[in-house]
């Protein structure tokens, strides 16, 4: 998923009911806590949950914690790493960052062209912010790139925008599907074309520097994750570590079953191995939906789905 900050407007700002220097606000249908200085109907820019703010950014406002000699916060709200995360403030939920177009002043730049709904990652050639990615994800793209075979129409799996923050493209009259969202990794099974040159094409084409003697195609199921084509299920070894076989009996069970050319994009959701979830259980006890909570327990398993 892509992530973007927007130029929006903050509503409903009212007193922190535990704070006296501190504000609650609406922006883009999230709750976030404000200072003191922020006004109804205010234009900022919103930092979503789950980014990550640049070096350059933080820097520039002061937003990386700070701890003095005495032990007091001479910095902002952000860890080193500049996440953007939904933390309690004084017991209100601030669900991502909401801060004045006055924090873009140090690029010497004309924030009057800046529009409500206007989303961006960079500013006049500047890193703003990005998608936020945790050391061990890092660590599991950082590992030698395998082999992939060459198939031209096996597509990788697109990044998806939230709705929450486009709701104002939604017309009278379109026809939506709404479907239920399960958490788990994202797979792709393709019955692909597959273009591969032969020994002596390789040499041939090398030798003369051109393309004289084409592939061989052929169609052939191949699996990927979002990006990622797995040359087979015993050499891959990715976010799950040795814990992927997995990936196989999902992708079996498309085996056999496509048309040529026909790619399925689908989420796994179960367990690893034995004992390990592809995705952690989550504690739902402070939903507002006390029913949910009711129904499923203090926990909702996302794991118990096949």
């Amino acid at each position: 998923m892509t992530y973007t900050a927007f130029i929006a407007k903050i509503t409903n700002v009212r007193k922190h009911p535990k704070a006296d220097r501190l504000l609650l606000g609406e922006c883009l249908g999230s709750q976030v806590v404000v200072g003191l200085d922020t006004k109804e109907n205010d234009v900022g820019i919103y930092f979503p949950a789950d980014g990550k703010l640049s070096d350059e950014f933080l820097t520039a406002n002061n937003l990386v914690r700070k701890i003095d000699a005495e032990g007091n916060n001479t910095g902002g709200l952000f860890d080193a790493n500049g996440k953007v995360r939904t933390q309690k403030l004084r017991g209100e939920k601030s669900d991502g960052f909401f801060c004045s177009l006055h924090s873009l002043d140090y690029l010497s730049f004309d924030t009057s062209d800046l529009k409500v709904g206007f989303a961006f990652s960079e500013i006049a050639g500047h890193k703003i912010c990005e998608k936020f990615v945790s050391t061990k994800t890092q660590t599991a793209r950082g590992k030698k790139p395998r082999e992939k075979s060459k198939f031209p129409n096996f597509h990788e799996m697109p990044d998806t925008e939230q709705l929450a923050y486009h709701l104002d493209e939604l017309k009278t009259g379109m026809f939506l599907v709404i479907t239920e969202k399960v958490h788990g990794t994202s797979q792709r099974t393709s019955n692909s074309i597959e273009e591969r040159y032969p020994w002596y094409a390789r040499i041939a084409n090398g030798i003369l520097r051109r393309t004289v003697i084409p592939p061989l195609r052929e169609y052939k199921y191949v699996c990927g994750t979002r990006h990622v084509v797995l040359k087979d299920f015993v050499s891959h070894a990715g976010y799950y570590g040795e814990n992927e076989k997995f990936r196989e009996y999902a992708h079996n069970r498309f085996v056999g079953k496509l048309h040529k050319g026909e790619s399925v994009y689908y989420e796994v959701v179960g367990y690893a191995a034995e004992g390990v979830s592809i995705m952690p259980v989550c504690d739902n006890t402070k939903l507002q939906d006390k029913e949910f909570v009711k129904k499923y327990k203090p926990y909702y398993d996302l794991t118990k789905f096949d």
